[in-house]
């Protein structure tokens, strides 16, 4: 590659990089709006049901795909807003030994 293309590529990743940015700091502002409008007894049973799962997932060990989807119930449209927010590195803290 010659130089020039090599800096396109980087500008490119940069683009890239800073809608990212966007798209993560949007997704956050739609949880905590949600969060805020939801009420306390749901709040409540979502919390103790994702901390019900989280233990099991402790306990019985499985990947990370595992928890999300299977656990958790979601499908493949979670896995990074969830990654983001911090899901992987409990997953990885709860199974490390």
């Amino acid at each position: 590659m010659d130089n020039e293309k090599v800096k396109l590529f980087f500008e490119k990743i940069d683009e890239i990089r800073i809608h990212f940015k966007k798209i993560i700091e949007l997704q956050n502002q739609i949880i905590e709006e949600t969060w805020k409008q939801t009420d306390y007894d749901t709040k409540l049973y979502i919390t103790a049901y994702v901390f019900k799962q989280l233990e099991k997932h402790m306990k019985e060990g499985g990947s990370y795909r595992n928890l999300i989807y299977n656990k958790l119930g979601f499908d493949t449209d979670s896995y990074m807003i969830l990654q983001v927010n911090g899901v992987l590195d409990v997953h990885n803290k709860l199974l490390s030994k």
